[in-house]
């Protein structure tokens, strides 16, 4: 199709790409490349050597750095759940020795935040990524039955990697129970077999980080979630799985 006058060219990516873009940009662009290169090698036999190699490819850093890394861990997280703690070890001792742009008095250091910010997205996006397969008429593609299987173990990963965290105390016990409640009841007046995905998270979360969950002072609180799993469990609808 014709474009528009006034739309701008689009530049495949060469070796000139280096005398469009500003400097900044090129320098992330190299740090998010060598750390991704860390990254796929990285494993609990070479933690020690590769987490330094990141914090010095780091340096000073900034926000866009931060951010930048912190999607790097999570899709690598998402991606190999079973070393979803080993990411989460990785993300305390980044955040314990990255440098820090917030103010002095700030309780809450700008790599933390930022993990916040996404752990929270991922969550809530889970929600919207579940309800656009479950309002489709009639039978997925084998393609959409595809991408929704891979939305789904992605999902699970991100719970587990927030368990992870959570176990580290990388997120605040309030946080883990804040989802804990979304999962019980955000989505309650669907039937039941629309909330298998949230109860599949829940069973995924209470197994990786209920521990730490099930205080004294949140008594209460697992009570009622028991409840809650008891009645899943007695709902003869509910699949077996």
């Amino acid at each position: 199709l014709p474009r528009a006058n006034n739309q701008q060219r689009w530049i495949a990516p060469s070796a000139n790409r280096r005398d469009i873009l500003p400097p900044e940009q090129i320098h992330n662009d190299l740090v998010f490349r060598r750390v991704r290169g860390i990254l796929n090698k990285i494993t609990p036999e070479k933690f020690e050597k590769l987490i330094n190699d990141i914090l010095n490819i780091i340096g000073k850093g900034s926000n866009t750095i931060f951010k930048g890394v912190i999607l790097l861990i999570f899709e690598k997280a998402l991606d190999e759940p079973k070393y979803s703690s080993m990411y989460a070890q990785l993300c305390k001792r980044l955040n314990e020795h990255a440098p820090n742009l917030e103010p002095a008095h700030s309780k809450i250091t700008t790599f933390k935040r930022l993990l916040l910010s996404k752990c929270k997205d991922e969550f809530e996006n889970r929600a919207a990524v579940s309800s656009a397969y479950e309002k489709r008429a009639g039978e997925l593609t084998n393609d959409e039955e595809e991408a929704r299987f891979l939305a789904k173990r992605k999902m699970l990963g991100n719970i587990k990697f927030i368990g992870e965290l959570g176990k580290l105390e990388m997120l605040h016990d309030s946080i883990l129970h804040r989802c804990c409640e979304q999962l019980l009841v955000g989505r309650r007046k669907q039937c039941i077999n629309d909330q298998t995905e949230d109860i599949e998270c829940l069973a995924h979360l209470m197994k990786t980080c209920g521990r730490i969950l099930d205080s004294a002072k949140a008594k209460q609180l697992m009570d009622q979630y028991f409840e809650r799993i008891k009645a899943f469990i007695a709902n003869p609808d509910l699949q077996t799985r």
